[in-house]
This record gives structure tokens, C-alpha cells and sequence, in this order.
């Protein structure tokens, strides 16, 4: 059974005990960036990367964010200027395995995984924008079972698809 969750701070500390259990498991040496300290940076200091699927990005995703597949294409020069990379997905997994691989493969960039992800970037009040960078309040939290974790008290909306 689903565990069943009162208030977003109770969401939003499942988002975050369910992305360190799957850090621990998987990628312990990245770094990690909450979702506030991202929002208290220059937007012209970070390139974010995200590593979800289309599907999922054409509800919405953080503004200026690159697909995965681009960074992969052509990281350098996307991220040429910029102080830092941060990767991220609805939950943290896709985003760390990719801050893993982006590291690995440029280890002079500097690179963090937004801990929690999308849905801890809703929890703290994040800007997304649509397919045609139209702010949005909606956003793909990753799947049904991560629905559980969508905040409710701050107007933001997880769509499971496009509607």
C-alpha cells in the first residue's frame, strides 16, 4: 500500500527520503543542489539538463532547461560560460545516473543533481514553462506512484500526460 500523505511537508520529505535511498544505491558520489539553492543562482550562471522523456518534458520543465539528448550532442559548448551543470528529472534518479555519466565523461565541468528533482522544484515554489515557454503550473511528476509526492497547497498540477 502507498504510504498516504497530510501536508506537502510530508510529501515533500517522502520526495526526498525516496531520492537518497536511490542515491545511496546508485550514483552516492554526486553532488546534490536543492531546489533553493538553485533558485538563489543566476540564471545565466547554470545550464540545466533535463533527463526526462519527451512525454514528460512536453507538459513542462525548468525554464532554459536542455534535454539530455542535447547535452550528450554538444555539452561543451551548452555549457561554455556557465559556472555549473545541474541535471534533473521528476525524482532524482535519471538526473543523478546522468550528473554521474556527464562527470565521468567532462570531469572539468562542475556538475549537481537537483535533489528531489521536479517534484521537490514544485514543493519550493520553481518556475516551469510549457512546450512553448508559457509559464505553467502543471508537471509530469515521473509516474503514478510518484503522484503521492505532488504538492497540493501551491497551485501546482502533476498531469500524469498531456491533456
Amino acid at each position: 500500500m502507498a504510504a498516504e500523505y497530510g501536508n506537502d511537508k510530508e510529501r515533500l520529505d517522502g520526495v526526498i527520503g525516496t531520492y537518497r535511498a536511490k542515491k545511496a544505491d546508485s550514483f552516492p558520489n554526486v553532488e546534490d543542489l536543492t531546489p533553493a539553492e538553485a533558485l538563489s543562482l543566476s540564471p545565466e550562471s547554470v545550464l540545466f539538463v533535463d533527463a526526462r522523456s519527451d512525454g514528460e518534458r512536453a507538459i513542462s520543465t525548468i525554464p532554459g532547461a536542455v534535454t539530455k539528448e542535447e547535452f550528450l550532442r554538444d555539452g561543451e559548448k551548452l555549457a561554455a560560460g556557465k559556472d555549473l551543470v545541474v541535471t534533473h528529472c521528476a525524482l532524482g534518479a535519471r538526473g543523478g545516473n546522468l550528473a554521474k555519466q556527464i562527470k565521468d565523461t567532462h570531469p572539468d565541468l562542475k556538475v549537481k543533481n537537483l535533489e528531489g528533482a521536479l517534484l521537490a522544484w514544485a514543493h519550493a515554489g520553481g518556475p516551469l514553462v510549457d512546450a512553448s515557454g508559457a509559464p505553467t503550473k502543471s508537471f509530469h511528476p515521473g509516474g503514478p506512484g510518484q503522484l503521492k509526492f505532488a504538492p497540493k497547497e501551491n497551485g501546482y498540477e502533476a498531469k500524469l500526460e498531456e491533456q
